[in-house]
């Protein structure tokens, strides 16, 4: 079972997110050029801002993504990126505008914002993330980045091609990993720039055990005719303590091979590491965002569906991990009440 892609509450949380509601500033730069680039990008964005899809169409049909796109690697200006990115956040929630942002802002977007601005160094490994002091050189940019990350989150649930191409992205799915484990490292777990980067890892874990290149090098060997019943029988044996008799199935159950690696995790390999489990897993536990919840809980579904190692690996490491992948929702409300 996977964790659907939808714009309601399904089981995983929503894949679209809230438009950018942030009003352009009057700009303090006194040249013309730049006083024109503020004017005409505020009109944008206060224009593609809502639901009506005529504007957001006709930026669109305008060029006006490329457009936006050609100023955004032209500019060093914190304010006037703030407001491109707005302005694209707001169109990506049109279905219509969501390949024309993949196909002319994705690069853009992820060489610019999220990998200049994040903290993450290219050569790291981004599931690591964060910084000693607690102090992540992000936030400077935090409006951008969250931003970035809302528009990327609505573009990554529009189809298999967006999802492919975003996770093949050079230090993108690196930099987001890095953002929430800076976010958690310091206990910021319940904002916008939070939940955005978190519902987007959410949707390029979907589908991920079939849809990554070499995805067959994950694929499980042994048939599993027995099928969710069996394996619900392990997951009951993991929960419960071992009785006798039970050392033979366990050597067996051991011995889950996964490719060995001889290089660090980077990139899409990121989303199926032991790492991210730990991640959705502390964020589980310590957020009070129910969108949050709702997109850990739906991730890990992700992970755990299929017939690959990395869910028999996770399973069987995890078994909590289990319940997570059978009852979404009564895992998301579990951990609600706790914060309550």
């Amino acid at each position: 079972m996977v964790s659907r892609l939808s714009f309601g509450l399904g089981p995983a949380g929503p894949a679209r997110s809230n438009p950018a509601t942030r009003r352009s500033p009057t700009s303090p730069d006194p040249r013309p050029g730049s006083r024109v680039h503020y004017a005409a990008c505020g009109a944008l964005k206060n224009i593609s801002f809502g639901k009506d899809a005529d504007n957001k169409i006709a930026i669109k049909n305008c060029d006006g993504v490329p457009a936006l796109i050609r100023l955004l690697r032209k500019t060093r200006d914190q304010d006037l990126t703030d407001i491109i990115t707005g302005t694209l956040w707001n169109l990506s929630s049109q279905d219509s505008v969501k390949m024309e942002i993949v196909d002319h802002a994705l690069h853009a977007l992820s060489d610019e914002v999220m990998v200049t601005r994040s903290g993450w160094e290219r050569g790291s490994n981004g599931a690591g993330g964060g910084e000693e002091d607690c102090k992540p050189r992000h936030l400077e940019w935090e409006i951008a980045l969250t931003n970035t990350a809302g528009c990327l989150r609505n573009v990554s649930s529009e189809r298999k091609e967006a999802r492919r191409k975003l996770r093949e992205c050079t230090g993108l799915v690196d930099s987001v990993m890095y953002i929430v484990q800076s976010q958690i490292n310091c206990k910021e777990v319940d904002n916008k720039l939070t939940e955005n980067c978190v519902c987007l890892l959410r949707n390029l874990s979907y589908h991920v055990h079939i849809e990554v290149p070499g995805a067959e090098r994950y694929q499980e060997t042994t048939p599993n005719s027995q099928g969710s019943a069996s394996f619900s029988q392990k997951s009951r044996r993991f929960s419960s303590r071992r009785g006798k008799g039970k050392k033979n199935d366990d050597a067996n159950a051991d011995k889950i091979q996964i490719p060995v690696r001889t290089t660090p995790a980077k990139g899409y390999e990121l989303l199926f590491q032991p790492e991210v489990v730990r991640i959705y897993t502390s964020l589980l536990k310590e957020s009070r965002n129910p969108t949050v919840l709702e997109a850990s809980a739906g991730a890990i579904q992700n992970l755990c569906a299929g017939r690959w190692t990395v869910r028999a690996t996770f399973l069987h490491h995890h078994p909590v991990l289990f319940y997570c992948t059978r009852t979404p929702n009564v895992t998301v409300q579990y951990y609600k009440n706790r914060t309550l």
